[in-house]
């Protein structure tokens, strides 16, 4: 069976997006009578901040010192699109002056959409022989204020540019697992709010299993084995980091790349947000595996070897997350417009 693996495509660059105003974990907790957040501080959206605007800020950012036009696909997933029947794709193409002959898709519904986005863009590009593609993943997942889930959610967004010359890093692979469960976790069509039916024992081992099971199909079709990776960017929920522990994984190779304690859960941007941050560290000859996983249960699970044969390397991710200004939860409420 072809596939991505071997082709000449991979990353020429990346860029990121965090907002400044970021929400401190014991701000939430003042709020609540003492709660608990599940991350130490999140990035929050501003009033004139959503989908659109980050994943163009992002996308920016990876196509410094190229040209736009020279995009024949560009990509953009999400799971907190700002418009349900308009091509929001269409909105980035144009804003980053791309030709109006491009092929743009949008990825949703899943927090795995940033990596099927990926994988789908790498691939069509290899099918129609292209030069150049861009992927954007950006996301900004609400639940409601009274809801122990919004504690966690972040906003951020992070892209790739694609293409066969001056190779930042290289795919190497790439594996997928799907099966069908129950998500406990989901948004209903039409309405804003992220949904958590508690169902933490069940959801936890659906994704548990079909994350192991994603990256053992790597591992055996490429001939590797856990040691042989840098780093590990690994989903931040339902415990997925420790799944990859009993799995042979160390803990050195996932710490220096988790990124939602620091920004929040960023949906379908945090796959990719954690391999801007393994890009940030990465030598030449450093092997990234990304994973990803969609609750109902999906997984994707890419290997990546850095080449650094492009443009000289600067952090994208790691400047963003010490420039910050932190607010208080009442001007939280007045930015997502709970209060006037």
């Amino acid at each position: 069976m072809k596939g991505i693996e071997n082709m000449a495509y991979g990353i020429v660059n990346y860029g990121c997006y965090v907002p400044r105003l970021r929400l401190k974990a014991d701000e939430y907790a003042r709020a609540w009578n003492g709660a608990r957040a599940s991350v130490s501080e999140r990035a929050v959206a501003d009033f004139d901040e959503d989908v659109l605007t980050m994943a163009r800020e992002s996308s920016k950012d990876a196509l410094r010192g190229m040209d736009a036009s020279a995009l024949d696909v560009v990509s953009l997933a999400s799971t907190s699109f700002p418009y349900a029947y308009r091509t929001n794709a269409g909105t980035l193409t144009t804003a980053l002056g791309a030709r109006d002959d491009v092929f743009c898709g949008e990825y949703a519904q899943s927090t795995r959409a940033g990596t099927e986005a990926l994988i789908m863009t790498l691939s069509f590009l290899k099918a129609w022989d292209l030069q150049m593609g861009l992927v954007a993943a950006a996301d900004s997942p609400r639940a409601r204020v009274t809801d122990s889930p919004d504690s966690g959610y972040g906003s951020a967004s992070a892209s790739l540019v694609l293409g066969e010359e001056g190779l930042l890093a290289k795919i190497e692979g790439y594996a997928c697992s799907v099966t069908e469960h129950l998500s406990g976790i989901f948004q209903p069509p039409d309405e804003p709010y992220v949904e958590d039916l508690g169902l933490t024992t069940y959801m936890r081992e659906a994704v548990q299993g079909v994350l192991k099971s994603a990256v053992s199909r790597l591992l055996a079709k490429l001939g590797r084995k856990p040691a042989d990776y840098d780093y590990v960017v690994c989903p931040e929920v339902q415990r997925a980091p420790r799944a990859l522990l009993g799995m042979g994984f160390d803990w050195d190779q996932m710490a220096p790349v988790l990124v939602a304690d620091r920004v929040g859960h960023a949906g379908a941007c945090s796959p990719l947000l954690g391999l801007a941050a393994a890009l940030d560290l990465a030598q030449p000859g450093a092997r990234i595996l990304v994973a990803s996983i969609a609750f109902g249960a999906g997984s994707d699970a890419l290997s990546i070897e850095v080449t650094e044969q492009g443009m000289e390397r600067l952090p994208r991710l790691t400047p963003q997350l010490e420039d910050k200004e932190y607010v208080d939860y009442l001007t939280y409420l007045k930015i997502r417009q709970e209060m006037r």
